[in-house]
């Protein structure tokens, strides 16, 4: 191998690295998109449903997995029948129920503020999914309507009414900041 082949591939090298490293600085310069990241006294809701759930989770796949362990650890000559069975029905049948129970409890006692309406008087925001981009209709109380594209702006602190719709496909509407995900069906409106 020649000296100018090894510099080219050196400059190339160098080149990848700062078009790699270019590329990650601009991924960071946009705000925090993230669900648990909630902006919103409904998204705190739904993410606090979330770790709660995933705490949950934890302690059930704890409780299977310490069952598992036990079951290949345990000398067979050192196990007891009675002792056995009452690990079983502990850790793998009431755990997990009373844990699952409790989660289902706290998720649907959480559902009827996330579901109620805005109250009247709110602002009202209709979002059709197009191809490739968004309609977004605002109907300001009191005000004139206006469109814009593939942009929302919602005021700080002031409840809003999504009203979505689809005229062609399917489309999924998200904001992870604002929580849950909500499907756009042709000839329903959402």
């Amino acid at each position: 191998m020649s000296i100018n082949a090894a510099r080219l591939r050196s400059w190339r090298s160098v080149v990848r690295l700062m078009v790699l490293t270019g590329a990650l600085l601009v991924a960071g310069c946009s705000g925090v998109q993230s669900a648990l990241s909630p902006a919103g006294r409904e998204a705190e809701r739904i993410a606090d449903l979330f770790w709660w759930m995933t705490a949950g989770a934890a302690v059930v796949w704890l409780a299977v997995i310490a069952l598992a362990i036990y079951a290949v650890r345990a000398r067979p000559e050192s196990r007891k029948q009675r002792r056995d069975s009452l690990l079983i029905i502990g850790g793998g049948v009431v755990v997990p129920t009373v844990t699952l129970t409790v989660l289902l409890v706290y998720g649907l006692a959480m559902l009827p503020p996330l579901l109620a309406p805005a109250p009247a008087g709110s602002l009202q925001i209709a979002v059709s999914g197009e191809q490739w981009w968004w309609r977004v209709r605002y109907q300001p109380p009191g005000g004139e309507a206006f469109t814009l594209a593939n942009e929302i702006r919602l005021p700080v602190g002031e409840p809003v009414q999504f009203r979505l719709d689809s005229p062609d496909v399917i489309h999924s509407f998200w904001i992870p900041s604002l929580g849950g995900k909500m499907d756009m069906i042709p000839g329903r409106v959402t």
